[in-house]
């Protein structure tokens, strides 16, 4: 699935509703969404993403998407920074992503968005 891009896997997670959506991160930056309704069951084939994000300098460390707000995705890199990203459904079947916001941490451990909190995400013993 991943490897036509020509990097390794780097952290990947899944949509909790609907439950058939998949993001990877790439050793590059870049976090892919795909379907995986219509990946083919043949690994070597190509499977394009629904979505291509170019997430960090470096590698995309952790990867989560908020189960409370629906196109809300955090992202962790190893250049430092987190960022909550938005992405939309456009009228015309496209994606619309924008970059809410994004700090710089000094380190960024594994993000997780809180199930009892819909803005609240934890960076192992931080919250945020």
């Amino acid at each position: 699935m991943v490897s036509m891009y020509g990097y390794r896997l780097h952290s990947q997670t899944h949509n909790s509703l609907p439950s058939f959506l998949l993001q990877v991160s790439l050793e590059n930056g870049i976090v892919l969404n795909f379907d995986v309704r219509t990946l083919p069951s043949n690994l070597d084939e190509p499977s394009p993403s629904r979505f291509t994000l170019a997430a960090h300098d470096g590698a995309v460390s952790s990867i989560d998407v908020n189960p409370h707000m629906k196109g809300c995705i955090v992202t962790g890199g190893t250049d430092k920074l987190v960022k909550i990203w938005n992405v939309n459904d456009e009228e015309n079947g496209k994606k619309s992503i924008s970059l809410v916001t994004s700090r710089d941490l000094g380190v960024v451990r594994p993000l997780l968005f809180l199930n009892s909190a819909p803005v609240a995400f934890s960076e192992k013993d931080a919250f945020f």
